[in-house]
């Protein structure tokens, strides 16, 4: 029963859920608290590393997240790091999940013109077929391609493996 306990956490829709872009400039977040269950400075983080964390980084993949358990930390923090060089440390101290994640999201998260352009703008690529192709929606439409046999019908050719199963039979 233990394997299964947080088995609905490997899930796309679980790992999906997470509405946090982080911006392009954010680079990594070092998250540190105290270890040991009777740290009640630590719980809230510790759940939000259980519950939030996850879908944060399937969200966001180049964002490298190193989370750090100490017995020696003085404050559970979060440390962001921006392209740029700055770090900023966010105190996280006796506060809960959801609002370690609000706080998270304002500093790091994308604005809402930079999100619709990103959907907006889908790229050109020639390996692509049916709705984002131009026009082509098969690979046999492509010169060079073996046709569909919908178009020409295949001939019946004779493989290598067959012509020598053949002379064996025969010899």
């Amino acid at each position: 029963m233990s394997k299964m306990r947080y088995a609905f956490r490997r899930t796309l829709e679980y790992l999906d859920r997470s509405e946090l872009r982080m911006r392009d400039s954010v680079k990594a977040i070092s998250i540190t608290y105290k270890s040991g269950s009777s740290e009640v400075g630590s719980r809230g983080i510790r759940r939000f590393i259980s519950e939030h964390l996850s879908p944060v980084m399937f969200k966001n993949p180049r964002v490298q997240v190193v989370t750090d358990r100490s017995i020696t930390v003085e404050f559970p923090r979060i440390d962001i790091y921006y392209a740029d060089g700055e770090k900023v440390m966010m105190d996280v101290e006796f506060k809960e999940a959801k609002k370690i994640l609000e706080d998270l999201a304002l500093l790091t998260q994308k604005h809402k013109f930079q999100l619709e352009d990103k959907r907006d703008k889908i790229e050109y690529n020639p390996a692509y077929f049916g709705v984002h192709s131009e026009g082509r929606s098969c690979i046999c439409e492509v010169p060079g391609q073996v046709q569909c046999p919908r178009f020409v019908p295949i001939p019946n050719v004779v493989h290598k493996w067959k012509n020598k199963n053949q002379e064996e039979e025969d010899s």
